[in-house]
């Protein structure tokens, strides 16, 4: 069973509904281990704003306190910026963070990142390629632990980037919402070795730990407990 979550989004991110600490309190009752937090960060229109990363890990070591029976970590959803692999997050700013995901967004909240945007969402084959490349370059270059809901915006080449996830340390997700992978993909990055994990990427209290069309692709793919990274066990994070 999934006993942790590592993508949940609460108040703090403009399109969620509920508070870190009712998320925390639907956690237990879930009987959830380990929960991370990770609201959008800055070029997201539904991000937060700077003076707010302070505010949620402060918010974060009170609910640890106040919440024990669950470990709480602080993280985010940072957002992939462009071809160079840069994400929206100061070295800094990684470091004090337990946990990053990292996703690509059509929302952002400059011309010049949504003129980004727009190319990476082009389908050619050359631009594929570069899409590839530049999470490649993301997560050798920044602190990457998870790469959220891929071919959402921006197609890549799966089985390039996910043998260089595997490299890096770095987990592929199984997102609640919807998986763009092809039946294909999932079986060779299941040869490959490819380490998962399914998340809710829950907005509501509610969706906190439910992933079902990621427990339906482990069990239709045959994909091995060893290989669901928050199936009956934690993650170990990468310490990059």
């Amino acid at each position: 069973m999934i006993i942790a979550d590592y993508h949940t989004h609460s108040v703090f991110s403009k399109d969620a509904r509920n508070t870190l600490e009712e998320n925390i309190l639907i956690a237990i009752q879930k009987g959830l281990k380990e929960i991370a937090v990770t609201e959008h960060s800055y070029t997201n229109l539904n991000g937060i704003k700077k003076g707010q990363f302070v505010e949620i890990k402060n918010e974060v070591e009170r609910l640890r306190k106040q919440y024990p029976s669950i470990n709480i970590l602080f993280g985010m959803e940072a957002n992939l910026l462009n071809e160079d692999g840069d994400i929206d997050l100061s070295k800094d700013e990684q470091e004090q963070l337990d946990i990053v995901v990292l996703g690509y967004h059509k929302t952002c909240t400059s011309w010049k990142n949504f003129l980004r945007h727009l190319k990476m969402s082009w389908n050619s084959k050359k631009q594929i390629q570069r899409n590839t490349d530049a999470y490649i370059k993301a997560m050798k270059k920044n602190k990457v632990d998870i790469l959220a809901h891929l071919g959402y915006v921006g197609k890549v080449d799966v089985l390039k980037l996910a043998e260089a996830a595997l490299k890096n340390n770095v987990l592929v997700e199984f997102n609640r919402k919807q998986n763009w992978f092809t039946p294909y993909e999932v079986k060779k990055m299941v040869e490959m070795g490819v380490k998962f994990v399914a998340n809710s990427d829950a907005h509501s209290a509610e969706d906190i730990g439910e992933n079902y069309k990621g427990v339906n692709f482990m069990l239709k793919y045959n994909i091995p407990e060893s290989q669901m990274m928050n199936w009956n066990k934690l993650i170990e994070l990468n310490k990059k």
